[in-house]
């Protein structure tokens, strides 16, 4: 399904993202299920995730079926499931990590997971892609992870990504 051009411009807040031209329709789409997941806690928030991804124009009113039946796809995933089945005691979508410059990191830094999941003294941390699988993506997922140990805040860190082109979870650990 193609995504107008005009949507791709609400994709970020920051000016940097609305400057940079998507490179694939694949990009595009994957943009848009980006934003479409991070307002949904729980399957009950697909419906309000819809309309607001519409209100700020980067989804048309006829693309609500397909948007909806690539989100079940998520929701219902064996694996993925249970990121969005309310168990959870704090769920964080596109939460900040921010870091300061020390020996081993010369600037400081922001970073931002696509999901936390807090459980007791366990941490998950989730990332979407929505193309082919890269070497770098691990690589980021375990940084999220050391990030998080670092804090010292969580005895047990967990770290999964989604490829939702393939339907693959792939577990990552540090």
């Amino acid at each position: 399904m193609s995504l107008p051009y005009y949507s791709k411009t609400f994709q970020d807040n920051s000016l940097q993202s609305l400057l940079k031209p998507y490179s694939s329709e694949q990009q595009r789409l994957g943009n848009t299920l980006h934003q479409l997941l991070q307002f949904i806690k729980t399957p009950n928030d697909v419906e309000k995730s819809i309309a607001k991804t519409i209100r700020m124009g980067m989804l048309l009113p006829n693309q609500e079926a397909w948007a909806r039946t690539e989100i079940t796809k998520v929701l219902e995933h064996p694996q993925a499931k249970t990121w969005f089945d309310g168990s959870y005691s704090a769920v964080w979508n596109e939460r900040s990590i921010m870091t300061h410059a020390h020996k081993k990191r010369k600037s400081n830094a922001i970073y931002r997971p696509d999901r936390l999941l807090v459980k007791d003294d366990t941490i998950v941390v989730v990332d979407y892609k929505f193309g082919d699988e890269h070497d770098s993506y691990p690589r980021q997922i375990k940084n999220y992870m050391y990030l998080l140990k670092d804090m010292g805040r969580w005895s047990k860190i967990e770290g999964y990504l989604y490829y939702h082109k393939t339907r693959k979870v792939e577990s990552v650990s540090i």
